[in-house]
């Protein structure tokens, strides 16, 4: 199977407002948790910006032929675990689509987009065919 990156935004800060230095800035806080954590199946990233300021901090959940989910408002105190656990459950899919009810009940409505797989492997066009027949 590829393996799946957790993507996260080291620029978030939950308090916008705040002057806060880049090292202690909620995203990067998250992202120096869960990086010492990255194994043959899952890579942890950072990345400056993902366009959700207002919703930080922001995480990105992707790989190969697969679909991306794109979650906000995520706690970097406590749940760096469960971010980590959704990240693994959409590695062991075929197609990245974790179960609403199989995701971590703390994130399960912090996905702000969910983005269609680039390629197209069979396990992504059958993904694409079930949505467009809702």
């Amino acid at each position: 199977m590829p393996q799946t990156v957790l993507r996260i935004c080291i620029t978030c800060r939950r308090n916008a407002e705040a002057e806060i230095a880049e090292a202690d800035r909620d995203g990067t806080r998250l992202y120096r948790a869960l990086a010492a954590e990255a194994d043959e199946s899952l890579r942890v990233e950072k990345v400056r910006c993902l366009s959700g300021c207002k919703r930080a901090c922001t995480a990105v959940i992707a790989a190969p032929d697969k679909w991306a989910y794109v979650l906000c408002e995520i706690d970097p105190d406590t749940q760096g675990p469960d971010l980590l656990d959704y990240a693994r459950r959409h590695g062991e899919t075929a197609d990245g689509q974790v179960p609403w009810c199989e995701r971590p009940e703390s994130l399960r409505r912090k996905t702000l987009a969910r983005i269609p797989p680039l390629e197209t492997s069979p396990s992504a066009k059958k993904s694409a065919k079930r949505d467009e027949a809702a």
